[in-house]
């Protein structure tokens, strides 16, 4: 009899340590996941304010027009990215939180 219960005991300590490890696994993957989304919009929205700053500072003089207008693209892609950038971390957070409840929060399509 206690053989049995040894046995039984054995199987069910397997099976959470089993659990335990897939549940760590699912959160580092979603964590990679949320990490791989931030790095390609960040780096999304500063090649285009790298470039309109750019466009900026070349026509600045002589057309400010257009420096005008690429300014506003640098206002706005930053906003964005900003606010982006704090959903995400949101994510994250939720991630360590509430591992249940950041399922709810998974973003649908591209951001950018």
């Amino acid at each position: 009899m206690s053989l049995a219960v040894w046995v039984v005991g054995r199987a069910v300590r397997a099976r959470r340590e089993h659990e335990t490890r897939a549940v760590r696994q699912v959160l580092t993957d979603e964590r990679l996941r949320i990490a791989r989304d931030l790095h390609d919009g960040v780096a999304h929205s500063l090649s285009l304010i790298t470039v309109q700053a750019s466009v900026a500072l070349h026509v600045g003089d002589e057309r400010s027009g257009e420096a005008r207008s690429a300014l506003t693209v640098i206002e706005d892609t930053s906003r964005e990215a900003a606010r982006e950038l704090r959903r995400m971390l949101g994510l994250l957070r939720a991630v360590d939180d509430d591992p249940q409840d950041a399922a709810q929060l998974e973003p649908w399509g591209r951001w950018w």
